[in-house]
């Protein structure tokens, strides 16, 4: 890779690192403050869960308005950016995040969509690790 392609990877890769960081940091308010950085057509999977986008039931929209306990810290390691065009990407990491009385641990992957020169999160899906005891 010539070296301005490996710097404009870098720059690539910073932006869909702080986009996906501006995620977390909406969610220590609310779920609402997420709103902004979704496409209209985005789809969250979560452990245990039902696929919620704009037409399941619940809507995503209708769980981003149900009251949350917000996240008071979080730490992404391990990341992962995969640039899938000049206006698409997915990241994919682990993370520890803290409520004010849990931990979560996820492995976490986001499809984002830059649109109309902003970038929206079109997919994000969470994965519960399997204990290495269940691996095998």
């Amino acid at each position: 890779m010539a070296s301005g392609a490996t710097e404009s990877f870098k720059y690539f890769r910073q932006e869909i690192e702080h986009q996906e960081t501006q995620t977390w940091e909406a969610l220590k308010s609310s779920g609402t403050a997420l709103i902004p950085f979704l496409s209209q057509d985005c789809v969250m999977i979560f452990p245990g869960s039902t696929i919620f986008s704009a037409h399941s039931k619940p809507s995503l929209n209708e769980i981003l308005y149900t009251p949350m306990k917000p996240w008071i810290k979080y730490d992404m390691k391990d990341v992962h950016v995969v640039q899938l065009g000049q206006d698409a990407a997915q990241i994919s990491y682990s993370v520890e995040a803290h409520r004010k009385d849990s931990a979560y641990t996820a492995m976490i992957s986001s499809v984002w969509r830059r649109e109309a020169g902003v970038w929206k999160m079109v997919l994000h899906q969470q994965t519960l690790p399997t204990l290495e005891s269940d691996t095998g």
